[in-house]
Formats: C-alpha cells, sequence, structure tokens
C-alpha cells in the first residue's frame, strides 16, 4: 500500500483513415480562432528556449488554408522534455505563457471547411503508416486511503446489492409476463384450432352441389331400408331363438321323464334277465 502503484496506458493505434480526419478537422473550430481578429502566427516569449519556440511555432497554412503539399520538416521536430514539471518548474510555467503572448499578422484567415490536397493527403496516409506510436505512457496514481478504500468498498457492495435487487425484481417480473404470454399463447392456439375446423367444415359443406347432395339423401335412403330389413331380420331370429327355447325346455322335460321311466324299469329288467338265464341252464341240462 505504501508504493505507488502505476497505471500503464498503452497507445498503440491502427491506421487511421484520412478522410476522417480530414472530415473532423473541418469542423472542429480552433481554438486560436477569434472573429474579427488577426490569427496567431508565432509565439513571442522570448524567455524561453530557442528549441522550444521553434517546436512551438504555428504555421499559417495550417490555420484555416487548404494543405497543398507536406508540411517543412523543421516542424516536426519532436518537443519532448523529461521531467518539466517536476525538475524545472519555472520552465513549464514559462512555456505556459508563451501561449498567452502570440503574435498576429494580417486578419485575413481563409476558408475554414477546405479539404486538403491530393499530395498532402498522400504524405497524410504514408506519414500514418510510418508513425504507429508503439509506446505507452505510464500514468502514475497515488495509493487509496484506507478509510476512502473501505468507504467506496462500502458503497459499492450496496450499489451492488441494490442492483441485484433490482435485477431480480425485474427477472421475477419478466418470469410473470413470459408465464403469462404463455397462457395466452395457449388459449390463442386452441382459439385458432377450433375457427380452423370450423372453417374446413364450412368450406366442406360450401363445395356441396345438388347432385351431391340428391346422392348424399339416396344414400342415406339405402341405409334406412337397410336398416330396417336387417332390424326385421333380427325380429324374425329373435322370435325362431324363442321357439327354440320353448322346445328345448319340452324336451328337456320329456328327457326327465324317460329318465325316470328308465329308473323304473332297471329292477325288472335285472329280474327278468336273471330268470332267463335260469330258464336258459334248466333247457341246456335237458338236451
Amino acid at each position: 500500500m505504501g508504493s505507488e502503484s502505476r497505471n500503464t496506458l498503452p497507445l498503440k493505434f491502427k491506421l487511421p483513415i484520412v478522410d476522417t480526419l480530414i472530415a473532423l478537422r473541418s469542423k472542429i473550430t480552433p481554438c486560436w480562432y477569434v472573429k474579427d481578429h488577426p490569427p496567431l502566427t508565432k509565439l513571442g516569449e522570448p524567455l524561453v528556449p530557442e528549441s522550444v519556440a521553434e517546436a512551438l511555432h504555428l504555421p499559417i497554412e495550417e490555420l484555416g488554408y487548404s494543405m497543398e503539399n507536406e508540411p517543412r520538416d523543421e516542424l516536426l521536430k519532436d518537443f519532448i522534455l523529461p521531467g518539466l514539471g517536476t525538475e524545472n518548474p519555472t520552465l513549464l510555467q514559462r512555456v505556459k505563457r508563451a501561449w498567452t503572448q502570440i503574435h498576429r499578422q494580417g486578419k485575413k484567415l481563409g476558408k475554414r471547411d477546405c479539404r486538403a490536397k491530393n499530395p498532402y493527403r498522400q504524405w497524410v496516409m504514408q506519414r500514418a503508416k510510418k508513425v504507429k506510436l508503439p509506446y505507452s505512457v505510464d500514468v502514475l496514481i497515488p495509493p487509496p486511503e484506507p478509510e476512502s478504500e473501505e468507504k467506496e468498498r462500502g458503497n459499492n457492495n450496496h450499489w451492488f446489492e441494490l442492483a441485484v435487487k433490482e435485477k431480480k425484481a425485474l427477472r421475477d417480473k419478466s418470469d410473470l409476463k413470459i408465464h403469462d404470454v404463455k397462457l395466452s399463447l395457449r388459449k390463442a392456439s386452441a382459439k385458432i384450432e377450433v375457427e380452423h375446423r370450423f372453417k374446413e367444415e364450412a368450406i366442406r359443406v360450401f363445395y356441396v352441389t345438388p347432385q351431391i347432395w340428391r346422392e348424399k339423401c339416396h344414400k342415406v335412403e339405402l341405409a334406412t331400408l337397410s336398416a330396417e330389413h336387417w332390424r326385421y331380420c333380427f325380429s324374425a331370429l329373435k322370435n325362431e331363438s324363442l321357439g327354440c327355447l320353448k322346445e328345448k325346455a319340452q324336451m328337456n322335460s320329456l328327457l326327465d321323464t324317460y329318465d325316470g321311466s328308465i329308473n323304473l324299469l332297471q329292477p325288472a329288467s335285472a329280474l327278468y334277465r336273471a330268470k332267463y338265464d335260469c330258464l336258459a341252464r334248466f333247457c341246456n341240462e335237458l338236451t
């Protein structure tokens, strides 16, 4: 916690679109453009070193006139002052004052919405391909205080709980809505099915011609006659079956009578058979 933490912000840019850059350049109003005042051309702080003054040189053609060709090489020199604000704060203040003390030349600014010429466009494209800013900037972040960190953590937890509750309430409402929508969909599907069935029946009835209707009626009459015929046959068979049942009952009663007579005659038959056997033996002895 005592050491300073660093946050590295990588500046890795892809190839910019030249048309977009030029369009933005034409839309943005320069901070140095003031109505009814001449445009600035060069910084005039005498205490600023010569390299700084050269680096902060602003040519008149970049403040409103269209760029016809690539800028001069001396205007593209690097302007880097490492540790300017910490090692030499006086120089930093002098550089800031240099931006406020400006020499103006002329009163005519030129067109602000003009487009750059083709050579300048080609130079910008080649420059964008060459310079891709492969370095990173280290931003110093002071360590947070413990109390503020705990307070911030508590606030974050509080907001997180509130967000979770809101999300849960929204989810419950969404589930109820989904359930209601499903029920409505089922009812609508049932109604659609019934309507579809009725529609098919109506279409089928609509396409019945008189000839088809007569044929249907004739078939119904034939079916009615056939049903009456088979109903008469069924009644006749039913009557015959009733007569057969009566005859069966009579035959059963006769069989019972014959069984009783046979049972009565069996002892007499056995007696006569015994007498016949005795008579046969007697005759055999005589012969």
